[in-house]
Parts: C-alpha cells; sequence; structure tokens
C-alpha cells in the first residue's frame, strides 16, 4: 500500500460513503473499482454482498481510505466530484445519526456547540491531526485541519462536506463551503470557510 504510515482511520468514517456509493453506482461500479486497486490494498478487507466489509469500531491504514477513494469518488469526473462528495457526506451522516454521530446530534445541537467539541469527535474518527472550527461572525465559521498525517484531498473533501451535512441536520439552511487552503495545493493547512443561516 505504498510507504508505511501510523495514520488511521476508523472504520466507522468510511462505511456509509462505500454503501452510498455501491447503493448509488450499483455493485458492478464497485466490482470495477475493487479490479483496479493493487492486491496488497484488496487483501486489507474482505468483501460482503461485493462491497468490502470494514468493522464500525475499527482503526484501519489510512491508506486503504485513500486507495478506496480513488477508485470510487475519484474515478467520477472532476465536474461531478463536489456534487458526488456532498452526496456521499449526507447520505454518510443519515446513516451514521445511529452510530458515531448519534451522541453527537443530541449533545451539540448547534454549530457553535460543534465548534466547541470538534476536536473530541475528530479524535474518534482519526488517529492523527488537529481540527478546530472558529466561529468568525454570525452564521460564519472558518474550519482549520492541521498536521494530518492522512491528508487525501478526497478525503478532505468529504471532511467539509460532512460539516455541511451535520448543520444541516442541526437545521442550518443554505450551507455554503468555500474551500480557502488546502495542504493538497502546497499550504501548511487546510482551510474551508462555511456559512449558513438559521431562518
Amino acid at each position: 500500500m505504498g510507504a508505511p504510515t501510523n495514520a488511521r482511520i476508523k472504520g466507522t468514517a468510511l462505511m456509509p460513503v462505500l454503501s452510498w456509493y455501491a447503493d448509488s453506482f450499483g455493485k458492478g461500479a464497485f466490482a470495477s473499482a475493487l479490479s483496479r486497486m493493487s492486491p496488497d490494498v484488496r487483501s486489507e478487507f474482505s468483501l460482503e454482498d461485493g462491497v468490502p466489509h470494514l468493522l464500525p469500531s475499527a482503526w484501519y491504514d489510512v491508506r486503504l481510505a485513500h486507495a478506496l477513494l480513488d477508485e470510487t469518488l475519484g474515478a467520477a469526473p472532476s465536474t461531478e466530484r463536489h456534487r458526488i462528495a456532498r452526496e456521499a457526506a449526507r447520505a454518510g451522516v443519515t446513516a451514521s445519526a445511529r452510530g458515531i454521530y448519534r451522541f453527537m446530534l443530541a449533545q451539540l445541537g448547534s454549530p457553535e456547540l460543534y465548534a466547541r467539541h470538534i476536536q473530541r469527535v475528530w479524535s474518534l474518527l482519526h488517529s492523527g491531526g488537529t481540527r478546530e472550527v472558529r466561529i468568525v461572525a454570525p452564521g460564519e465559521a472558518d474550519s482549520d485541519i492541521r498536521d494530518w498525517p492522512g491528508h487525501h484531498p478526497l478525503l478532505c473533501a468529504l471532511t467539509n462536506e460532512t460539516m455541511a451535512a451535520v448543520f444541516e441536520v442541526m437545521g442550518a439552511k443554505q450551507v455554503m463551503l468555500r474551500r480557502e487552503q488546502c495542504i493538497s495545493e502546497g499550504a501548511p493547512l487546510c482551510r474551508t470557510h462555511v456559512s449558513w443561516t438559521m431562518r
């Protein structure tokens, strides 16, 4: 799977996205994606009804996530990736409301509380990195991710779209994201500006 890394990601962060992909594009598309992966990546998981079977509470080498995203979401035309990432994130948050996000959505019912506790939530899903969400004005926030050893452009996009989806579940309307910096473009951190209205 490439160079060794200590970065890991929790299975529950990937499962809803993979299930959504299979449901949206069909098991044939998933089988095609799997066939393009190297044997050492495919050997990291078993298949269940044609979809990689991951344990929600298990930690996985983040290179597995990178490979899965490259061959699924990454295989889509660049003009479609934003829409696909948003749809996948929304589906993931909806599915995860019964799992990892259940407590968060019940306890952190506003963007302000989400911002206050985001590092704790982040650490449940990622083995490294610092996540900060700062409310900079009413209905506006900056989301920063620093020192993330598991960074990948598609995973970064899904992270931001997941934040937008969580805000929508909290009742926010007209949630808009604007990527301002990304490690993949040589920046020292990933920063996304998010705006919303509660009306």
